[in-house]
């Protein structure tokens, strides 16, 4: 055992010897480590600090602690953080469709990804707030390159067509607007019809026909062929027209009307009863 005394950083186990420490008439013991100073190894923390403050290291040794004036409270939750300053993130890619932070630069690309097509839409605007207010029915269309015209709605049953020098819609009128078309007629020799036809103006077009309704000469039931007139037989039919009506009269021959055979051709008789009158009408 050396007798020469030695540093307390240099005893193995400090803690193996006891110090009896006596103060205002009392008496302690404690390990020789409890009371010893800190060894090179030990990290020293600030001589004062405010509470709940952030300790750093205070210099490059990594053993010697300051106070960082930092309060723990003034930093931000992970959840709903409020942040001052200019704080930074990561700028995501083009596209993206998530729920990460957006940042100015990230804005700002996508704006001008939607520039080109803006430009085109605005040229068009603003060519469009040339052609005047436009009302329901009207016509808006291209009159060249991104050029555009308006048509003023039409009347009542008018139709829209390419005009005579096929540069522009217009506005046309049909040549029929109204249509009707009776039921079956029983025919009757020398007797007459008078059908409303509520076209509410005389028709411009009315025609007959007959429809089969029992097979003779060579025709199926549902066959149709015009009802022709020949007066010198009194057979076939006459039709006089007015803003109401259809007045039909059939020719007094026994059978009213003849026809050509469907299968040969030939000229028969057709039979009354066996045939139907239908009244078609325009206007």
């Amino acid at each position: 055992m050396s007798e020469q005394p030695v540093p307390i950083s240099e005893i193995d186990d400090p803690d193996s010897i006891r110090v009896v420490l006596y103060q205002s008439g009392k008496m302690v013991h404690a390990p020789l480590g409890a009371v010893a100073p800190p060894s090179a190894a030990d990290f020293v923390g600030p001589a004062s600090s405010v509470a709940d403050n952030i300790v750093t290291f205070a210099d490059a040794t990594g053993k010697l602690g300051k106070d960082s004036g930092v309060a723990v409270a003034s930093l931000a939750p992970l959840a709903s953080p409020t942040f001052t300053g200019t704080p930074a993130a990561p700028t995501a890619a083009p596209g993206t469709n998530t729920t990460q932070i957006s940042t100015t630069a990230f804005v700002t690309a996508a704006i001008a990804a939607l520039s080109t097509v803006y430009q085109a839409a605005s040229a068009v605007l603003t060519a469009l707030s040339g052609i005047g207010t436009a009302v329901a029915g009207d016509i808006i269309y291209a009159t060249g390159a991104g050029t555009w015209g308006r048509l003023a709605k039409g009347t009542a049953l008018q139709t829209l067509r390419m005009n005579a020098g096929a540069t522009a819609p217009e506005w046309g009128t049909l040549p029929f607007v109204k249509s009707y078309e009776s039921s079956q007629q029983t025919i009757t020799s020398g007797g007459s019809l008078t059908l409303a036809h509520g076209l509410g103006v005389t028709p411009k077009l009315y025609l007959a026909v007959l429809q089969c309704t029992t097979a003779e000469k060579g025709y199926s039931i549902g066959d149709e062929v015009a009802a022709l007139t020949i007066p010198v037989d009194s057979r076939g039919v006459s039709i006089v027209p007015d803003a109401t009506n259809l007045n039909i009269r059939y020719g007094s021959f026994a059978t009213a009307f003849e026809l050509l055979n469907k299968t040969t051709g030939a000229n028969e008789a057709a039979t009354n009863a066996n045939w139907a009158l239908v009244a078609r009408a325009w206007a």
